[in-house]
């Protein structure tokens, strides 16, 4: 492929992460104002955000995504990139080119906006967020908005439900290679952060938003090596008493041994497949007759709330939780 493209959003691009029906009612409210000798300052018009009802299998929402939003209206500019695209597309042939020459590179947003905080539940039919300011301004901003909070606001609002029911246990976003795209595994980091989650797997939501990242080890590290034990120890030798062991890639029992041969101080060991509630509870067995009774033991495997909760109703012995999957598309 020759000269492959990313598509991500940058703040030179951000600007035209909307609809196209933004940009003809945008640059229809210029040219009917300019027409009619309105002053654009004094269009105004407020929007505001709510839901009609709650999901299926909700009874309230969290919010989230307004820093994002925030950024975008302080942020977000055309330039000369973003104007030619506008002036090229023919629909908009019969606009003023004053609005290219000398709007649109002058263009910033000013906006009144009223928000919830994030991390409050909501419900339907009550406004969250609030955009106030010139009809044009308000108008454009809406898809990217919406676009934003939403995301987030699902992520959070099924993360709070897992926060929930996991009680005082570590739970960790593990949802990164899941997530619809890159930047939504971001988003989702933080939007499941805000709504309680201990940490992420994502290396880009720690060093952007500061949300400490962490991991293990694949099953991949594991079958790199002739032996699971040489594969814990070379774990070991490298990252010492912070190693969580992934102890099911061939046999239960045998991993656990392994992990226990390898060091008596490992952080702790993870489990990700089989019965989690009957697997979990023959390793706490092993660990604690030799001697690694301070050894946590994290549990993943496509967990939501309900697994969790049936994990902890039938006495898994727990101390964190991965979650991926199902929090990053809130399957349900």
């Amino acid at each position: 492929m020759i000269n492959p493209k990313s598509g991500f959003l940058t703040d030179n691009n951000i600007i035209l992460a909307t609809d196209f029906y933004e940009l003809t009612m945008c640059a229809g409210y210029f040219q009917y104002n300019l027409e009619n000798s309105i002053d654009d300052q004094n269009d105004t018009s407020t929007f505001e955000l709510f839901v009609r009802k709650l999901p299926r299998n909700r009874n309230y929402l969290i919010f989230a995504g307004l820093e994002q939003v925030i950024h975008y209206l302080q942020n977000a500019r055309f330039n000369e990139r973003t104007i030619e695209y506008f002036r090229s597309r023919e629909v908009f042939k019969n606009i003023d080119p004053k609005f290219f020459d000398e709007y649109l590179p002058n263009f910033k947003f000013d906006l009144d906006v009223w928000s919830i905080p994030e991390g409050q539940f909501f419900f339907p039919n009550e406004p969250i967020m609030r955009i106030e300011g010139p009809t044009f301004q308000a108008q454009l901003a809406e898809t990217y908005i919406l676009n934003v909070i939403t995301y987030q606001t699902v992520v959070a609002s099924k993360a709070s439900r897992i926060r929930n029911i996991a009680g005082n246990r570590i739970i960790v976003d593990f949802g990164t290679r899941r997530s619809h795209s890159p930047l939504a595994g971001v988003y989702a980091a933080r939007a499941s952060y805000i709504a309680g989650f201990n940490g992420t797997s994502n290396c880009l939501a720690d060093l952007e938003l500061g949300i400490k990242a962490s991991g293990t080890m694949a099953h991949s590290w594991v079958q790199r090596f002739p032996t699971e034990l040489e594969s814990f120890k070379a774990f070991y030798k490298i990252y010492g008493k912070n190693s969580i062991l992934l102890i099911d890639t061939y046999d239960i029992k045998k991993g656990t041994l392994n992990a226990c041969k390898t060091a008596k101080d490992i952080k702790g060991v993870r489990i990700d497949s089989g019965d989690l509630v009957e697997n979990s509870k023959i390793v706490r067995k092993i660990l604690d007759e030799n001697g690694l009774k301070n050894a946590i033991i994290t549990l993943s495997s496509d967990l939501n709330e309900h697994k969790i909760k049936d994990l902890i109703e039938k006495g898994a012995p727990a101390d964190a939780f991965g979650v991926g999957t199902e929090m990053v598309t809130s399957r349900d």
